[in-house]
């Protein structure tokens, strides 16, 4: 078996996958036993030893991720069969409470006004945890007493949410207090810590002092967008840049050049290394001390996962040049990979980790293709005869693998892909050795002169302008985002696969069974040109693989849709027609901050509903339009489009309504107004305005909110803002629907007895443990007592209601 260690690695992450899945011990029970099977069956054959030992790596990955990997991360959203639709539900309980606890740790990390503490002394809290908005000053390597409410990291509750628990696990980070008191203990730490922690910590306080130092050195020697970008990609101190830039630069596809990653330790390593060997240091001890030095880099910088993937490759580069051995990639991301899920098998869930190692394993899958393709005699003739063309194909071609490996990672992570990204990573990879050298360098000529490491850093802030120039110059190309909505495991299965089939059938020996069995089994027709054959055949193969998983993720998001978002106290409803069409109800909190950009923007990209063709705004309370206002403020960073912004003819007219009406006028949209009666849609389904009538008379903007009736051959239903009881006795309803929202979030004031008789579900959005008492209970007890099952958004996330 070539590459053992590889191979091993492989498996151990693959049996991982395999144990997210198997959620019981009769599943995993079920899986091991169909290996034990394969390895009784393969024992005798050729490569049967080489069968065991992957058989063996894949279960202890399933056994590491089911016995260390929180049962809670492997749960999947609840679905709920009913009669032509499933009710899906994404959390099975409330938002996490917190708990008042008083415990004692160090200070470990900082990042912004957020730091890391390790506890030492807590009754129910260990490992590290977060402490924000904490105020007064302290330092890396202070022991302090910590009072406050502490609570742990929420589940996803939305579709498309951020998946903070396992992003943080994945750091070691259990939870986190907000705004907690913190007091400084005074003792001796020496005896507390014992000798090897506490020089471990006044090594961090000491590395910690000198990037505030260099952040600060950053700052005077470049404007101050270009600073914050220099700090981010130099020092890890990403705190200071601008949210718009960092969207700018993911949605141009080169946010990578922020992370300290591979790039940074190879030049940093790769120079302390040569320097030493200049020197006529012996090659042990030079890769010692670069070794040593690689690891205070990562600790000043706070070790993310992606630099300790990149440490670990290179200490393993600088292990084999002591040694004299020759050094090999695909063996040293193995390593790499198997010691670093070994250490935390949650770690597999992270995106940063995921992207770092596509991102290698396209770089590795590059090397392999241009080995092969210069054993080709033409190919070695034209790169002899045309240096520059080659170099120019060679970069062609990594940048193809390099996407391709990293294309269903991105797709999976951010719902969709920069089309121009490669093309934009030629330009700007190659120069951001520029960047991170000439960084360093006007970062330590500034030691001694500021005026001349301004010099020296005005061809990085140039590059660093060009970077953004280029981001935003891309936005305006046509087609520059291709949206994938949601994608799937096995979507990402069968993209993989297909690469996998291309590289089995690119190897000689399997060819040439290929061959033999076509000569076997087959006429003379067949067996000319195989050659020719086998290729065309192979990228068939690998397009209709990778093909049926876009085609079935397409077909996916035109499935007659209708969801309700968990936007705490507030409304946020989405729906998508039966014939494809994008339609959003309200969007807005008063108890989510930014509920545009972290609950809506998300929802909307992972389900592809990139384009609104009618987003209606039952009234202008803040908790119903504050995720529509952020979206008309970031513009075109949101890459949604709104077409029509649907208001009622007789909305209440106020301060909040002319500021709304003029922003969506400024962003070019079309606003109608809407009647009783009015409809929208078309043979498939019908959005029918109800209420309010010309005749109606509100008291209030809430007794003013537009009523509308979704009907489709698959679901009927009836949304209703936040209407009072008086606006709901005035509809009259007789009709009978699936599923009512609830008026105003569950208030009594606007629930009138009989009307929820006439749905199988009530639903209520509401935030938990609101200040109003929502829903309250005399609404709870007269839905019981109609028979009608409530549906929470504060108790089970979003609730989505979708045909089959």
């Amino acid at each position: 078996m070539k590459r053992p260690v590889f191979c091993v690695a492989l498996a151990y992450a693959l049996g991982e996958v395999i144990g997210l899945y198997t959620r019981t011990v009769g599943e995993i029970g079920i899986v091991s036993a169909m290996l034990v099977c394969v390895g009784i069956f393969v024992r005798k054959k050729k490569q049967g030893k080489s069968a065991c030992v992957l058989g063996l790596g894949i279960g202890l990955g399933m056994l590491g991720a089911f016995l260390r990997i929180p049962q809670d991360l492997r749960e999947k959203p609840d679905i709920r069969q009913e009669n032509g639709y499933d009710i899906i539900t994404y959390a099975t309980g409330g938002e996490t409470q917190g708990k008042p606890v008083i415990c004692a740790g160090i200070l470990t990390d900082r990042q912004g006004e957020t730091w890391t503490m390790r506890v030492l002394d807590g009754a129910d809290v260990h490992g590290d945890i977060l402490l924000r908005g904490v105020q007064g000053e302290h330092t890396i390597a202070e022991i302090v007493q910590v009072t406050g409410t502490y609570d742990t990291f929420e589940h996803v509750r939305n579709p498309g949410g951020f998946q903070s628990r396992s992003y943080y696990l994945a750091r070691n980070i259990s939870g986190y207090y907000y705004a907690p008191q913190v007091t400084t203990i005074t003792v001796n730490q020496w005896e507390i810590l014992g000798l090897p922690r506490y020089l471990y910590y006044q090594g961090k306080r000491i590395l910690y002092e000198l990037r505030i130092r260099a952040d600060c050195q950053i700052a005077k020697l470049l404007p101050e967008e270009q600073a914050s970008l220099v700090s981010g990609i130099l020092l890890g101190e990403k705190s200071r840049i601008d949210a718009e830039l960092k969207t700018l630069y993911q949605m141009g596809g080169i946010a990578h050049i922020l992370a300290i990653s591979g790039l940074h330790i190879s030049l940093l390593g790769g120079l302390l290394f040569r320097l030493m060997r200049r020197a006529r240091v012996p090659i042990p001890v030079a890769g010692i001390i670069t070794i040593a030095g690689l690891l205070l880099y990562g600790m000043m910088t706070g070790m993310s996962l992606a630099t300790m993937r990149a440490i670990w490759m290179m200490v393993i580069f600088l292990v084999a040049q002591m040694f004299g051995k020759s050094y090999d990639m695909p063996t040293a991301m193995g390593v790499a990979l198997f010691f670093m899920l070994l250490c935390n098998p949650v770690r597999i869930l992270d995106a940063g980790m995921q992207l770092s190692y596509m991102a290698i394993a396209g770089v590795s899958l590059g090397n392999y293709g241009m080995k092969r393709l210069h054993k080709k005699t033409g190919f070695r003739r034209f790169q002899k005869r045309y240096p520059l063309r080659f170099r120019v194909v060679q970069s062609l071609f990594y940048s193809v693998t390099l996407q391709g490996m990293m294309l269903p990672v991105v797709a999976k992570t951010y719902y969709e892909i920069p089309v121009y990204a490669g093309l934009l990573n030629l330009i700007v990879v190659p120069g951001m050795t520029v960047v991170v050298a000439g960084s360093w360098f006007g970062l330590l000529v500034s030691i001694g002169t500021i005026s001349l490491g301004r010099f020296v850093m005005l061809p990085v802030g140039w590059m660093l302008q060009g970077y953004t120039w280029l981001c935003e110059r891309t936005l305006e190309l046509p087609w520059n985002t291709l949206v994938t909505g949601e994608i799937r495991g096995w979507q990402i299965g069968m993209w993989y696969g297909g690469i996998a089939c291309t590289l089995v059938l690119l190897r000689t020996k399997t060819r040439n069974k290929l061959r033999d069995f076509v000569y076997k089994h087959t006429g003379r027709f067949w067996r000319k040109r195989e050659v020719v054959r086998y290729t065309v055949c192979t990228i068939l193969i690998s397009m209709l693989l990778q093909g049926a998983g876009q085609a079935l993720c397409v077909w996916q998001q035109r499935t007659e849709a209708i969801y309700f978002l968990d936007v705490g106290q507030g409304d946020g409803i989405l729906i998508r027609s039966p014939d494809g069409r994008n339609i959003v109800i309200d969007g807005g909190s008063t108890s989510q901050s930014k509920c545009g950009t972290y609950t809506l923007l998300p929802a909307l990209r992972s389900q592809g509903m990139t384009e609104i063709d009618c987003w209606f705004v039952t009234h202008t309370d803040e908790d119903h339009i504050s995720g529509l206002k952020e979206l008309l403020l970031q513009g075109k960073l949101t890459q949604i489009k709104v077409r029509t912004v649907v208001f009622s003819a007789y909305v209440f007219q106020d301060a909040a309504l002319a500021e709304l009406e003029a922003m969506i006028r400024a962003a070019g949209i079309t606003i109608v107004w809407m009647r009783e009666g009015d409809v929208i849609g078309d043979d498939t389904f019908t959005l029918t305005c109800l209420h309010p009538t010309a005749e109606y008379r509100a008291k209030d903007k809430n007794a003013a909110s537009l009523a509308l009736a979704y009907h489709s051959d698959t679901f009927d239903m009836l949304f209703t803002g936040d209407m009072d009881a008086d606006a709901v006795a005035d509809m009259d309803i007789q009709q009978d629907y699936d599923c009512i929202k609830l008026p105003h979030h569950g208030s009594k004031y606007s629930y009138v007895e009989g009307v929820y008789a006439h749905a199988d579900y009530g639903l209520i959005s509401c935030g938990y443990n609101n200040r109003y008492g929502h829903p309250h209970t005399e609404v709870l007890q007269g839905l019981a007592q109609e028979g009608t099952k409530v549906l929470r958004t504060d108790e089970m996330g979003a609730v989505i209601f979708r045909s089959r």
